[in-house]
């Protein structure tokens, strides 16, 4: 069969899942939420040459796009 962890082992092995879950919580969520999808919205955009500053014809493109 297969060896056993050491109670060590198991207990870095669950602070280190701890850890992990709270990075992607408080760092890379966000990072993606907030930078990341934007940045690809707006290279997109760009790429089409359809990027522009004016808001008003941003606005369509965002709800429709």
């Amino acid at each position: 069969m297969g060896a056993s962890l050491s109670k060590d082992t198991k207990k870095i092995m669950d602070k280190t899942y701890v850890l992990s879950v709270r990075l992607c919580d408080r760092v890379i969520r966000p990072f993606l939420f907030y930078c990341f999808t934007p940045l690809i919205f707006g290279y997109g955009l760009y790429y089409n040459n359809e990027f522009t500053m004016n808001p008003l014809k941003l606005i369509p493109k965002v709800f429709i796009g």
